[in-house]
């Protein structure tokens, strides 16, 4: 394959990674909009999604036990490296069950949840712009 080709390959490739991503992003931006939290939380990662989860969900709790799930999962894979096909799922695991918890705080069905985990470029955009639910609970009367 000749040099040009694959310069344009990987130049293509980047440009819809970075697409992907920003769409993520600006639909997580809407949603935080709507609950009525700063769109810059967005970009915090551990604090803006436990506050995301925080209003969504169960108070956050759910999150904060996938965080020291995961955490733990890569910490025992030191000490026990010979069970590191586990622990590498671990966390895959967890934002799978994060991404069905987060399905079902909106009203949507677990179908939606594994939806949001392998496609969350369309999957959050779908949440962020159907959300009547949660503009409600964010404005209570």
């Amino acid at each position: 394959m000749p040099d040009n080709l694959r310069t344009l390959i990987i130049i293509l490739q980047s440009a819809w990674l970075l697409a992907c991503v920003a769409l993520v992003l600006v639909s997580q931006m809407k949603m935080y909009s709507d609950l009525g939290e700063n769109r810059w939380k967005v970009l915090i990662p551990f604090y803006g999604h436990f506050m995301f989860f925080k209003k969504t969900c169960d108070g956050g709790t759910f999150y904060l036990l996938a965080i020291v799930f995961s955490l733990l999962a890569v910490l025992l894979r030191i000490f026990f490296p010979f069970m590191g096909l586990v622990y590498m799922v671990a966390p895959f695991v967890c934002g799978f069950f994060l991404s069905i918890v987060l399905a079902r705080a909106y009203d949507k069905p677990t179908l939606f949840g594994v939806g949001l985990f392998f496609f969350p470029m369309v999957f959050y955009y779908c949440l962020a712009y159907d959300n009547p639910k949660k503009e409600m609970a964010a404005n209570p009367a």
